[in-house]
């Protein structure tokens, strides 16, 4: 959330420069595979599916990813990270995220936000293994051979 809002503030000071034609829409997936890779796509008779094939190897790198990589999520994923930025971050986010952006700022994760509680037979189960974000999609909306 940090990194759009930052994208929306970049984009209005930028808006008078910026083409039709440079602009993506959010959601999105980028694919990256080597030169000369083969890629088929099919979509479903009512547009809302669509199956792409590779011949290749293929990395699938979604918008939160690509935004951490333009730098607009700088205030919670920097290597140093002031009070200053944190509060920059805050700034940006409803107060009910607050704390989390604060927890990602020192930490680099949001562990907190993976928890979960349940009765105390049952054991806790945190997964904090991945710096990216995880997105789910239907098993329809992509196919990577």
């Amino acid at each position: 959330l940090v990194a759009l809002r930052n994208l929306i503030r970049r984009n209005e000071q930028r808006r008078d420069i910026m083409r039709f034609n440079n602009m993506c829409s959010l959601p999105f997936y980028a694919f990256g595979t080597s030169n000369g890779a083969s890629i088929e796509s099919s979509f479903s008779r009512d547009g809302r599916d669509t199956i792409l094939t590779f011949d290749r190897r293929v990395k699938v790198v979604n918008e939160t990813e690509c935004l951490h990589k333009l730098g607009l999520s700088k205030e919670l994923r920097g290597d140093v990270k002031t009070q200053y930025t944190i509060e920059q971050a805050r700034a940006l986010l409803p107060e009910a995220f607050w704390d989390f952006a604060t927890e990602m700022a020192m930490t680099g994760t949001l562990k907190t936000l993976f928890e979960t509680r349940t009765s105390s037979n049952v054991k806790s189960r945190t997964s904090t293994a991945s710096t990216t974000p995880v997105v789910f999609v239907p098993p329809s909306y992509f196919k990577v051979d």
